[in-house]
């Protein structure tokens, strides 16, 4: 066995971590004016109007998930399963896996995803491909399309891909303490430490826990439903980003690229000039700030502008949650075709949202597999029945609400829910 340890030339202190060290590499990164960009994106986008501690940026949980990387891979390697080179790799991986990432984090990616399917993860592939990032990682003894697949979860060693993509990855460990500590929230604060410690290989190569683990992955399974009830599906969290989405959606349909409202082929054109640096979240409030009372805009879409800027959330008509996914979903399929028979065309129509959403408690596909030794034959941990509570709780949690201005609240409710 090698030296398991990467040794770093800079020291930087993370509210969460403490001491975090960077490699020569990872701090010329760190340094380059994209990365700098997530300095001004906000990991839990428009959350802070409802838990005013969730400032915190895509910035200081890039540099976790790094550091999170880091200690999966010595652990990883002092089993002889990795080399210093792979941990080095792996952190580059992690430190660039949000690189991509939209202004206000997830509230304007179901826009763009809309349009052409470009979701962050390819947004970080190509700046890691076409950008400064990329010629630097060459110099370096890199390769950018092999850092790119570790964060597409592509890459041909799936060990790599689990530390990073999986029910157990480092982006997940950092992001439900970090969201924890920032929100106040303290159903996120799992015990790190104990899990990344536990963490090995089953008989198959897959990334697994030791059995002594079981209780702090049982926890971290938890804390991650507890979360998404309380701050990520939270009803008003959900109702200004799609607000968001919305306003932007009518700013590009009115206003358009040709005046800064951006669309994928847009970004795509950005990144390749580098503007893309630009394109963050003060960036968008000052697109929204300035066509605020643009004539092209109508009275009730300068309304809805108003309603987020000056925090006046949405009326939830209907609101309602299970762990019956098919309960839920029957539900959102009836309501969807009401709106859509006897709203059609209207102002109603035009200021109504339907959210539904499902959370997988745990995935099937990438579910923690429970070992006794090294590279034994592991178990998932959906699979031990009568020894993990695990065992005993659905699959899937589903929401779905219906969001409107307060004046047609009633309305709705006497037209769809009669």
């Amino acid at each position: 066995m090698g030296i398991c340890y990467v040794n770093g030339v800079k020291q930087i202190y993370d509210e969460l971590h403490g001491y975090v060290n960077l490699t020569q590499t990872e701090e010329e990164i760190v340094n380059n004016p994209i990365f700098q960009r997530l300095r001004n994106i906000l990991q839990l986008g428009l959350t802070y109007y409802i838990y005013p501690g969730a400032t915190h940026t895509r910035f200081s949980h890039s540099i976790g998930v790094k550091h999170v990387t880091g200690k999966m891979g010595e652990i990883l390697c002092k089993q002889g399963l990795l080399s210093s080179d792979e941990i080095r790799l792996l952190r580059l991986a992690g430190i660039l896996h949000d690189i991509g990432h939209y202004p206000l984090s997830h509230a304007l990616e179901d826009f763009f995803l809309s349009l052409g399917k470009l979701g962050h993860e390819k947004l970080s592939v190509e700046i890691v491909q076409k950008t400064t990032i990329g010629d630097y990682l060459k110099n370096e003894g890199y390769k950018p399309k092999e850092v790119s697949d570790i964060i597409m979860g592509t890459h041909r060693n799936k060990l790599y891909n689990m530390v990073l993509s999986s029910d157990v990855d480092a982006d997940r460990l950092d992001y439900l303490l970090r969201d924890s500590m920032h929100t106040g929230v303290a159903y996120g604060n799992i015990d790190v430490e104990r899990i990344v410690n536990t963490l090995t290989v089953d008989d198959e190569g897959n990334l697994a826990v030791l059995r002594k683990g079981l209780e702090s992955i049982e926890n971290l399974y938890v804390a991650r439903l507890h979360m998404y009830r309380s701050v990520y599906m939270h009803k008003s969290v959900i109702g200004f980003e799609m607000l968001l989405s919305k306003i932007y959606s009518i700013l590009y349909e009115k206003i358009g690229p040709q005046e800064g409202v951006y669309g994928p082929k847009e970004l795509s054109e950005m990144i390749s000039s580098e503007e893309f640096v630009f394109f963050d979240d003060h960036y968008v409030f000052s697109l929204i700030r300035k066509f605020r009372k643009d004539p092209r805009l109508n009275d009730v879409e300068r309304k809805l502008i108003d309603m987020l800027l000056y925090r006046r959330p949405f009326k939830i008509v209907f609101n309602e949650s299970s762990f019956s996914k098919e309960t839920i979903r029957e539900k959102y399929l009836k309501l969807r075709e009401c709106l859509k028979e006897k709203l059609s065309g209207t102002d109603i129509e035009k200021t109504t949202l339907i959210y539904y959403g499902e959370i997988a408690f745990f995935s099937r596909k990438n579910a923690v597999s429970i070992v006794e030794n090294v590279r034994s034959k592991g178990t998932p941990i959906y699979s031990l029945k009568g020894v993990t509570l695990l065992s005993f709780l659905p699959t899937t949690y589903a929401v779905l609400r219906l969001y409107t201005i307060p004046k047609y609240s009633t309305l709705l409710k006497d037209i769809c829910f009669m």
